[in-house]
């Protein structure tokens, strides 16, 4: 699903430093560092492949989920569901759109925009702004801030639908983004992600890994 950089793919030679210094030069390890622990992988952008939802997670794309409550394993995922998406279909929001990446031992996502009923498309601070006060907010607390942290872990359970929990554990890299119907409740991942990643230098197409 992600666009993923794998480590373990890389041939990496420990016999001879003058093969090692090659190996560094084509990670993207700077080789002028002062010592390893300053030498961090820096992939660029076309380092990086598509990998299909099967191939990556085991999961059909799209993606469908439920807002039916439940009592299972999955009972706060279903009732985050069962509240906040009807409830942002009353405010008139149709789509979301998130995006992820991390890698290593850690993964990151958040939630990028949100298109409404009438083509409007809005961040996820100004849906924030306008869901304020809803009245599907009452259950727990209103506010910009709880608004905001809905929205989150809207994004969040949505990725781990889509990814997997541990998707950014392993030896590797990764980024892309997802659309979420909220009419037809289904996660689709954006098999042509654009480079709005928090973690991707635009300027320089690389990837810095570094947390949000």
């Amino acid at each position: 699903m992600p666009f993923i950089y794998d480590y373990e793919r890389k041939i990496i030679a420990d016999d001879e430093d003058e093969e090692e210094d090659d190996v560094y030069e084509t990670l993207g390890f700077d080789d002028d560092a002062d010592d390893d622990e300053d030498r961090g992988l820096d992939p660029r952008v076309e380092d990086f492949v598509y990998v299909p939802a099967p191939d990556w997670s085991g999961v059909p794309d799209p993606v469908r989920f439920s807002l039916a409550s439940s009592s299972g394993s999955n009972k706060e995922r279903q009732q985050l569901f069962a509240i906040a998406v009807p409830g942002l279909q009353t405010a008139g929001v149709r789509r979301a759109y998130c995006r992820y990446d991390g890698g290593n031992d850690e993964g990151f996502c958040w939630p990028d925009s949100f298109e409404m009923n009438d083509g409007e498309r809005l961040s996820a601070d100004n849906l924030a702004e306008r869901l304020k006060n809803a009245d599907f907010l009452e259950d727990t607390a209103r506010g910009v801030d709880n608004a905001r942290r809905t929205l989150e872990m809207l994004c969040v359970n949505w990725t781990y639908m889509l990814l997997g929990s541990r998707y950014g554990d392993g030896p590797h890299l990764i980024y892309g983004a997802f659309t979420v119907d909220l009419d037809a409740c289904t996660i689709t991942d954006d098999r042509n992600a654009s480079l709005g990643v928090e973690n991707l230098d635009p300027d320089t197409g690389r990837f810095s890994g570094r947390e949000h």
